[in-house]
């Protein structure tokens, strides 16, 4: 007879001699030990002594995904979790917990006061792909709202000037990529993902070191030491990378320059540059400082001509290299910056007060004669003054005006309107204050043979200065 045969059979011996109240008390424990786990029950290390098998099932159940998630890192720290129980859909236990309560022999209860009895079951987690795909959606990182679209490198014109301006990672996600990942950390049981490390962002196609920019650049570098160095006259502008680079257009392919943007500056710099029709200081014979020119008649100074010169401008920068370019002018001056600014230390000068006329080169009287200028009562018939030039210069020339016809020999133009200095063979005299009710239409008169010597020394563009 097995040892606990033995036991149970003196035990009742010992109720039964020990009357009803024995018998009622062990009657009573098979009562209540009926259907639940006897003391000294131990499953997975609890003690489950007056538990029913349900009741233990289902915490064995619950124990399994409680307060266990998948933790999903993201960028810049960020992290989330997928509980547990939102991705199983069943649990499978490798032993189910009735047939442990079926081996225990409630006979014995008694007995198993004393005893421990332990047991381990485990718990199987299936996975369902459909709740772990919904519980992906619900992740915040993926709610299109707050997803960031990534952005190609492109090369664009910006407030630092033409550059590359990099990519935007962005934070857009790939969802098949996120429950990849996210299954991958339940199958090796770790639990956790790197969504960084596990490449489910979507990136940029073009990154600011894309091999494409290479020959952009290289263009730039050349439009950045790029110069156009305008020869002005004793005076130069350079424009370089600074002034060019609010006319530069880029058209995705090449750089490209804006007319418009460069006649504004042509603008700019006849201002800044022209003397044409402008007052200035000048040092007569006698060395005292008059001021000349500033009216509408003068035919001397520098005066841009601005839109030839923009078109100028622009053909030279489409070549993308360095050079020197000639001004172009309507009307220029032959110097600039000296004693007598732009008129310099040769020029004709012609006192109409004095009714004379000197001739100099490089600051030295080469010349001089008396001369007749207009009829000084007749203010139409007033020699103009201010600051010309010889416009033309003509042999044998026959003037036209409102006096008729007259020919004379030697004729310089010094202006628009068809003022000369020449020749007057029909007048005896000159100088003097035969001006004031003799004098010519306009013109300069000169003795025939101080014309011809004076014709001889000067040539076009010289400057005339009449006051």
């Amino acid at each position: 007879m097995k040892k606990g045969a033995i036991i149970i059979l003196i035990l009742f011996l010992i109720l039964g001699a020990g009357g009803g109240g024995a018998y009622y008390w062990y009657s009573q424990g098979i009562q209540k030990y009926t259907g639940v786990y006897l003391p000294g029950t131990i499953i997975n290390g609890k003690d489950v002594a007056m538990t029913t098998p349900e009741s233990v099932e289902q915490w064995l159940k619950n124990a399994a995904v409680e307060s266990f998630y998948v933790t999903i890192r993201e960028k810049d720290g960020k992290e989330e979790t997928i509980d547990k129980k939102d991705i199983v859909s069943e649990i499978k236990l490798s032993m189910d917990p009735a047939s442990i309560l079926s081996e225990e022999d409630l006979k014995r209860w008694p007995l198993a006061i004393r005893e421990t009895r332990e047991y381990s079951i485990g718990a199987e987690c299936v996975y369902d792909d459909e709740l772990i795909r919904k519980a992906v959606d619900s992740l915040e990182a993926l709610d299109p709202k707050k997803m960031v679209l990534p952005e190609d490198a492109y090369f664009a014109k910006t407030d630092n000037g033409y550059e590359i301006v990099p990519e935007v990672e962005g934070s857009l996600l790939n969802k098949d990529q996120v429950i990849a990942a996210v299954k991958a950390a339940i199958e090796d049981d770790t639990m956790e993902t790197d969504l960084v490390a596990n490449d489910c962002y979507v990136k940029p196609e073009i990154t600011k070191d894309d091999p494409s920019f290479a020959p952009i650049l290289a263009e730039l570098e050349k439009v950045k030491n790029m110069t156009v160095t305008i020869d002005l006259v004793e005076a130069t502008e350079v424009i370089d990378y600074s002034v060019i680079e609010p006319w530069l257009t880029w058209d995705g392919k090449t750089f490209s320059i804006d007319e418009s943007q460069i006649l504004p500056y042509t603008e700019e710099l006849d201002k800044k540059y022209r003397t044409y029709q402008s007052q200035r200081n000048f040092v007569t014979h006698s060395g005292d400082t008059i001021v000349v020119g500033g009216g509408g008649g003068d035919t001397y100074g520098f005066w841009m001509d601005t839109a030839r010169m923009a078109e100028r401008i622009k053909n030279t920068l489409l070549t993308w290299e360095p050079q020197t370019i000639e001004t172009a002018w309507k009307v220029n001056a032959l110097t600039r910056n000296q004693d007598n600014g732009d008129i310099g230390g040769t020029y004709i000068e012609v006192s109409i007060k004095e009714q004379h006329l000197w001739l100099y080169k490089g600051y030295e009287l080469v010349f001089d004669s008396d001369v007749v200028t207009g009829k000084y009562s007749e203010e139409k018939r007033r020699t103009p003054t201010g600051v010309f030039c010889i416009l033309r210069k003509l042999r044998d020339y026959t003037m036209s005006g409102t006096y008729g016809s007259q020919f004379c020999h030697y004729f310089l133009n010094f202006d628009w309107t068809g003022c000369a200095i020449h020749d007057a063979s029909w007048r005896g005299s000159f100088g003097g204050d035969i001006y004031l009710d003799s004098g010519s239409h306009g013109c300069v008169n000169m003795p025939p043979e101080k014309a011809k010597e004076l014709f001889d020394l000067v040539w076009t563009a010289m400057p005339v200065i009449i006051y």
